[in-house]
């Protein structure tokens, strides 16, 4: 849960990241960033699409000063009650047919064995600290802990 709620404090629109790099700069087309729920440890993924190559260096910088200062600075406890109401709303929401229900409770039961996972789910993400998030970005997040991958389109000029 800390991890899930460090992704969207880095890369949800509402992300210092966000407003910086596709609203502000226009630099990005998106920027995004998490986990797929697993039940062995997955990789935390980021994609952006960046509209100019020349600008591949200072994008990528600015991904890793976001993810730096997210080791040292503690989410703010409003920002953070407002994302984990987000989640929690944002769910409750999408159980709005049979079918979107049979989907969420296949997931954690695929995932847990367990269809009453999903309450301890999100009293979890309740109890997220700002402490928890730094620590998790501390322990991930280290230079020496990523892989890189660019793909750039036949012809771009980096």
């Amino acid at each position: 849960p800390a991890i899930d709620l460090l992704s969207q404090v880095l890369f949800s629109q509402t992300s210092d990241l966000f407003r910086k790099l596709v609203i502000e700069d226009q630099a990005v087309e998106f920027v995004q960033g998490g986990q797929q729920d697993a039940r062995d440890p997955g990789l935390f993924t980021i994609f952006t699409r960046i509209k100019d190559p020349k600008n591949i260096d200072v994008v990528r910088d600015q991904i890793y000063a976001a993810i730096e200062k997210a080791k040292t600075t503690p989410v703010d406890a409003d920002r953070l009650a407002q994302i984990k109401s987000f989640f929690r709303y944002g769910y409750a929401m999408g159980l709005d047919n049979a079918d979107a229900i049979a989907r969420s409770i296949t997931h954690y039961v695929q995932l847990t064995g367990d269809p009453e996972a999903v309450n301890r789910v999100y009293a979890l993400y309740d109890k997220v600290t700002p402490d928890d998030i730094m620590m998790v970005a501390n322990k991930y997040f280290s230079p020496t802990n990523r892989t890189v991958v660019l793909l750039t389109q036949e012809g771009a000029k980096q």
